[in-house]
């Protein structure tokens, strides 16, 4: 059996926090698992949710996730936390990116073509179950960069338009 350590505590008893929207408390407690294990990306990502959420101390929020992000890479929930902070800091074009890098077209693509084979991320419930656009995108990066994924995914609609007039004439 293993028990469970002091930092897991504090995030656990962090998210009971968060949920009840104290918003305080549950940055005290992450705060407290990052003081316990500076290396705990969880930690930093939950309190940067926590306190974009609250609505406050959000340029702290963001280097939480940036933070979070330089401890674990693969991790594609960060993305959606730093986009929320993005989006309430009114850095549009950011928030969309990071929203649009989470699932279906940078961020997965990225984590395939670096250990070049599908991976499962654990935390990342779809990461084993690919779809079509995202193997498209990732096609594009192995190319030519992120410019090739993304001209690659604008022609699909042309392309695809094409193929339905050609079945259905």
């Amino acid at each position: 059996h293993s028990f469970p350590t002091r930092r897991s505590s504090d995030l656990v008893r962090g998210n009971a926090y968060r949920n009840k929207k104290d918003y305080d408390r549950a940055i005290a407690d992450y705060s407290e698992a990052i003081r316990l294990d500076p290396k705990l990306a969880l930690a930093f990502n939950s309190r940067c949710w926590a306190r974009a959420l609250a609505g406050r101390d959000l340029t702290q929020a963001l280097a939480d996730c940036n933070e979070s992000l330089r401890l674990s890479p693969d991790q594609g929930h960060v993305l959606d936390s730093r986009g929320l902070v993005h989006l309430k800091l009114g850095n549009f074009d950011r928030a969309v990116a990071d929203y649009d890098a989470v699932w279906y077209h940078l961020h997965f693509p990225n984590v395939f073509l670096a250990h070049g084979r599908l991976v499962d991320l654990r935390a990342e419930y779809v990461s084993l179950y690919p779809m079509m656009w995202e193997l498209w995108f990732g096609y594009g990066l192995a190319l030519g960069g992120a410019t090739t994924a993304t001209l690659l995914h604008y022609a699909t609609l042309p392309l695809t338009a094409m193929v339905v007039f050609a079945l259905t004439r």
